[in-house]
């Protein structure tokens, strides 16, 4: 396929891939630029802070311990008033395999 001047304005993107990435990339900014100022209103960054410590408090947490697993319940408590699906699956890395 050709592509001239004629048909698309000096600068824009020509090809379909091009096309697509502009197009998702200014429903991107529009979505962003709209729903951004909301959730920086609610943002409480005393409460991130409280978290992040709460979670530090754990100690180590590699995958298979018992800390993982208090962080696994620590966030499955925060999130029991939301709908949220477990996604549980096994995951095979050059260590080991693990839940």
């Amino acid at each position: 396929m050709k592509t001239t001047l004629s048909h698309v304005a000096a600068g824009a993107p020509t090809r379909p891939a091009e096309r697509s990435l502009a197009v998702f990339s200014t429903l991107l900014l529009a979505l962003i630029v709209a729903v951004g100022p909301a959730h920086a209103q609610s943002f409480n960054a005393a409460r991130a802070m409280q978290y992040t410590r709460e979670v530090v408090a754990l100690g180590p947490r590699p995958i298979g311990s018992t800390n993982h697993k208090k962080l696994e319940n620590y966030i499955a408590a925060h999130l029991k008033s939301d709908q949220v699906e477990d996604d549980a699956f096994v995951a095979d890395t050059p260590r080991a395999s693990f839940p």
